[in-house]
């Protein structure tokens, strides 16, 4: 097995202790993010680390120097790197392999470590920007935590679960984050350099009893169902397979596919489904494509959706590298790239979080998209709120609906918009501040019933000043009540 640290020398103790003084140093996200005047960790720019080194990290602080080596594959001397961790746990770290001394006799890392959500996780590194971390590139490389890492991170719900499912652990991220919730944990990869990883980082977070499987998709839970699922899976719509946690098949969603289309055997009955990944738009519905991959149509589906690019600036995205890429190379495999997404009928690729239950109750199950910004903060409260606010309004006949008293959230506003040029007003809703606020764009007649439900004795009250103005009584039940499952309205006691 190809890995940077020697098994039997993995020492949970000393390990943990590791994680302690990083944790003592300030090496966290914020602390990083500070330091490198970043908004977010998964911002780093290979182009920026001239200014990262010798501009913000250029104080020689104690955190400076762990963010170079840990994170910018910087180098130190030996007795310098002694000086920064204590001599011993330099030796400890070199015995292990996660430090490595080159010929010239100075230190490096042979990992990455990012922190996410009070924890750090070690992983190959991003960048192969030099000749040494080129010569050391492994076949199958263990993913660096990414925005697609935090966002599931950060929308994963922390309430109490009996088991626990991560369908590609990498890092072993999710499924070390999970076991402070779930009573169990399964953590599934076909890379077994990415098992080893995740051992690794699960002693290092004081987290040991992970299960850790070696195989593909659902081959090693066959028979075995989870009250949580979650995965990160390769999602890159790509012409050619060439890295296994990127590459998703030349649609991207190969192995989505089969994770979404396994869930009806896997998930339990009252079970949750997050998946991280790029969304590969045809066209047509997304609905109807996980409703295709499910089977059946009894499922309650939610996208988090953070935005999306045409294939052409996907392509390129996926294609340019900083550096050691001559201009024909990249052209060639730009084209090559782009080919590939017009044969496929790719319109848009955008990247998001999808939510998956069986529908609880006997109505007809749901599908929404809401676009907002990749969470900065643990918003998994919000996703539970969503689901909950959807079960109890359908559980509301038009008569119960009519005489509820519902009001906006505290903490959203809406905004009227005069044309400097005259004419009529816009208005916009932005919904409470936090994680996955969102700002939409109003009608009319929505507009009339945010300002007509403060003054009026209940929802009903408020329907009929509305449709005095001339708007279909059915229409605004049917508005009052998608403004309660979005969450722009909610019922007050």
């Amino acid at each position: 097995m190809q890995t940077p640290f020697v098994e039997e020398h993995l020492e949970a103790d000393a390990l943990q202790a590791f994680a302690a003084y990083l944790a003592a140093q300030g090496y966290s996200e914020s602390g990083i993010q500070k330091r490198l005047q970043l908004d977010e960790l998964s911002g780093l720019r290979l182009d920026r680390y001239p200014i990262y080194l010798r501009g913000y990290l250029s104080q020689g602080l104690v955190i400076d120097k762990l963010i170079a080596m840990f994170l910018l594959q910087g180098a130190l001397q030996f007795e310098a790197a002694g000086d920064l961790l204590g001599a011993d746990r330099r030796d400890f770290l070199l015995k292990l392999g996660m430090l490595q001394r080159l010929e010239d006799g100075r230190v490096v890392s042979a990992v990455s470590l990012y922190p996410c959500l009070g924890r750090v996780f070690a992983t190959d590194h991003r960048f192969r920007h030099l000749p040494r971390l080129r010569a050391s590139a492994p076949a199958e490389p263990v993913m660096y935590l990414g925005g697609d890492s935090y966002a599931l991170a950060r929308l994963t719900p922390r309430g109490p679960v009996g088991s626990t499912l991560e369908i590609g652990v990498g890092s072993g991220v999710h499924s070390i984050l999970a076991r402070a919730h779930s009573q169990r944990v399964v953590g599934i990869d076909i890379n077994p350099r990415a098992l080893a990883f995740a051992q690794l980082n699960a002693l290092l977070n004081g987290v040991p009893d992970i299960e850790l499987r070696q195989g593909d998709v659902y081959g090693p839970v066959a028979g075995e169902r989870f009250d949580r699922i979650l995965s990160n899976p390769p999602f890159v719509p790509s012409p050619e397979q060439r890295l296994a946690f990127r590459d998703g098949g030349p649609s991207g969603e190969d192995v989505l596919a089969r994770i979404v289309a396994g869930l009806d055997a896997h998930l339990a009955d009252d079970g949750l489904c997050q998946i991280v990944t790029h969304l590969v738009h045809h066209g047509g519905s997304y609905r109807r494509k996980l409703e295709g991959w499910l089977g059946s149509t009894r499922w309650d589906s939610c996208i988090h959706d953070f935005g999306r690019l045409t294939p052409f600036d996907y392509a390129v995205d996926q294609v340019k590298s900083s550096f050691g890429q001559s201009y024909p190379d990249y052209r060639d495999e730009l084209l090559r790239w782009i080919a590939g997404y017009m044969q496929q009928g790719i319109a848009q690729v955008g990247a998001g979080v999808i939510h998956l239950r069986r529908h609880p109750g006997p109505g007809r199950a749901w599908h929404c998209e809401e676009e907002v910004l990749p969470p900065r903060a643990a918003a998994g409260d919000r996703v539970l709120a969503l689901f909950q606010r959807r079960d109890r309004v359908e559980q509301l006949d038009d008569e119960q609906l009519r005489g509820i008293h519902a009001a906006p959230p505290a903490g959203s506003e809406l905004e009227r918009r005069q044309p400097l040029t005259g004419g009529k007003p816009s208005f916009r809703f932005r919904t409470a501040p936090g994680p996955l606020q969102r700002t939409l764009d109003l009608q009319g007649h929505i507009v009339a019933l945010l300002e007509a439900l403060p003054q009026a004795s209940d929802a009903g009250a408020a329907c009929d000043a509305v449709s005095a103005q001339g708007h279909p009584q059915a229409l605004l039940l049917r508005t009052l009540r998608a403004m309660l499952e979005l969450g722009m309205l909610e019922i007050v006691a």
